[in-house]
């Protein structure tokens, strides 16, 4: 190849962009680029150069029918705390009691809202923000160039007391449920005793006493089977206000890249997304 200053260049053509540039691997095994403007002439041989390393993969564009590897993604919210993160991979720990190791995602910062910067469609995302719920991890949908992540943005510190509410109330009902069942079964097992009954005809039995004591031990199951059933009836409605502080504070994500997408609306606090990447909600 020679350009109009003069300059001659022998080696094997890498990327060649008519009306731009072409870039060339020398004998020297460097890499040259030569804008399109500064070549008088080219001569094509079949030949490699002899001291040539094989040639790198070609960096030609991708034709208009590729799907692009990037989208912009612009963020929509009433909360402008939401961030993009994206998973950067798995951080592996070590299981000392049985020399096994297990990894979990590891996430890293990838867009402050309102973004409006390209995101790799390889990579899995979720919404994170101060004091916001972590969203589940989704896909950027393939198709568009151009997409919008319309979040609805839950407290953190709500969804934290639901959990509490939800872990106290059940263990509170399950705890007073099992005492129940065993006071019942208790209490089922034992007879009022009967003033008629032979062992009651000796003189040293004392049918009174025995009696007496009958009352009483039923008298203590009737208050604990009643203190059990206030507790069941508080801690069943504390598990349920944890349940819908749960549900009312999860972040939701769907997508709107300008051409529809599916948003299957079950009910005015939250959406569910179908889209090429599968369901999410």
């Amino acid at each position: 190849m020679t350009l109009k200053d003069g300059s001659l260049f022998r080696g094997f053509p890498l990327e060649v962009v008519p009306g731009d540039h072409l870039t060339l691997l020398l004998a020297t095994s460097a890499i040259v680029r030569i804008a399109w403007a500064d070549i008088a002439s080219q001569t094509v041989t079949s030949a490699l150069p002899a001291n040539a390393n094989k040639p790198a993969p070609s960096l030609a564009r991708p034709s208009a029918e590729s799907p692009p590897a990037s989208v912009r993604v612009t963020l929509e919210s009433d909360n402008h705390a939401v961030t993009l993160y994206r998973q950067a991979g798995l951080v592996t720990q070590q299981n000392s009691l049985w020399s096994e190791t297990g990894g979990s995602p590891s996430w890293e910062l990838s867009c402050d809202y309102p973004c409006g910067r390209p995101q790799s469609l390889d990579d899995r995302y979720r919404i994170e923000g101060v004091d916001i719920s972590p969203s589940k991890e989704f896909n950027l949908p393939v198709g568009s160039t151009d997409i919008r992540l319309k979040i609805r943005a839950g407290n953190n510190e709500r969804r934290r007391a639901g959990i509490a509410l939800v872990a106290v109330g059940a263990s509170l009902t399950g705890f007073c449920g099992i005492f129940l069942a065993a006071f019942g079964a208790i209490s089922a097992n034992w007879h009022e005793p009967n003033k008629n009954d032979p062992i009651y005809q000796r003189p040293y039995d004392s049918y009174q006493s025995d009696l007496q004591r009958y009352q009483d031990s039923m008298t203590f199951l009737r208050s604990l089977n009643i203190t059990g059933g206030i507790l069941v009836g508080v801690n069943v409605p504390l598990m349920i206000g944890g349940i819908v502080l749960l549900t009312r504070n999860r972040t939701k994500v769907y997508v709107d890249p300008g051409t529809r997408i599916a948003v299957l609306r079950l009910s005015d606090k939250g959406n569910f997304l179908l889209s090429s990447q599968g369901f999410h909600f």
